[in-house]
């Protein structure tokens, strides 16, 4: 990233830098070198959206002050770099004085631009900034790249786990602990005059001490040895850059937990990594005169032969 602007330059107020176009813009704003972005919206039911924006780095290039000049004349041709508006740039660093007429300021402005020292310090940034361009550039190809070609794998994995009658004692139901059999239990009990019942919770014959980690039993009757699956969200510390990048967000269920990874779309970006790369062939287009007679006025041999020569003109 660009600095233009001398240290004294940017406390000047009316750099006017708030405005520019979005080929020299990018240059003015310094970021950190790795920024997320964290939102929090509501969703369907009791889960919710964190929408995160993992930005690449980007590195930063300082362009030395000019000093020759003051710090306004270099405050102007820095916004003339960026804007190439003489007035605008002379009203947003000088001020725009009460009855001064356009005319005035536009040869005041133009009598800056004419100056060799000034010329020459607008043809510097103007140089730095196309340069940063193509890193910008640059950077954008390697993320595209890296998202289009990041895996879902990446980010989460389904592992599969033993159920609950896979270690308990006899292949039966086990509880964690007496404090969730309690608690299924109670709710079991509220649920008995209502509508809808919930089941009877079942004994404690079948031991306590389940995890939801432990291994599958291949002889359990109820799963069958496959296993209860459990989707894994990995840790976004642990993300490679194409993977982070890839990860536009999580479900959290009611509690907060994470349930499962958001994924940007990877089509678009490999579209535009084609785009970027020149992958897509030009579209050609090709203009060809042809007189057409009308073929009711021809006999039938004319109109062949009408017909024949106009298909060799098409091919």
């Amino acid at each position: 990233m660009v600095d233009f602007a001398a240290p004294a330059a940017r406390e000047h107020r009316s750099l006017g830098f708030h405005s520019r176009p979005a080929a020299v813009d990018d240059v003015h704003h310094s970021c950190e070198s790795s920024l997320v972005t964290v939102k929090m919206q509501p969703s369907k039911g009791c889960n919710a959206i964190m929408t995160i924006n993992n930005l690449p780095a980007r590195s930063e290039t300082k362009v030395k002050p000019a000093t020759d000049l003051t710090v306004s004349e270099q405050a102007f041709a820095a916004d003339f770099a960026s804007s190439g508006n003489a007035v605008k740039s002379y009203r947003a660093i000088f001020g725009n004085e009460p009855g001064r007429t356009y005319a005035s300021v536009g040869n005041s402005a133009a009598a800056l631009v004419r100056r060799p020292d000034i010329a020459a310090r607008v043809s510097e940034l103007r140089a730095v900034a196309a340069d940063a361009l193509k890193t910008g550039i640059a950077e954008l190809t390697l993320h595209c790249a890296s998202v289009g070609t990041a895996s879902i794998h990446d980010l989460q994995e389904v592992v599969v786990f033993g159920c609950r009658h896979c270690a308990g004692i006899g292949g039966r139901y086990q509880w964690r602990d007496v404090e969730e059999q309690c608690k299924a239990l109670d709710a079991w009990a509220k649920s008995a005059s209502s509508p809808m019942p919930k089941p009877m919770p079942a004994d404690s014959r079948g031991g306590y001490g389940y995890s939801s980690r432990a291994p599958v039993n291949p002889q359990c009757e109820h799963c069958r040895g496959l296993g209860v699956p459990l989707l894994v969200v990995k840790a976004s510390a642990s993300l490679d850059r194409g993977a982070a990048a890839l990860a536009d967000g999580v479900v959290l269920d009611a509690e907060g937990h994470v349930l499962r990874y958001t994924i940007a779309d990877r089509i678009k970006y490999l579209d535009a990594l084609a785009k970027l790369t020149g992958a897509y062939a030009p579209v050609r287009t090709e203009t060809k005169s042809v007189h057409v007679e009308v073929l009711a006025d021809l006999s039938d041999a004319a109109a062949l032969e009408f017909l024949d020569r106009q298909q060799r003109l098409l091919t």
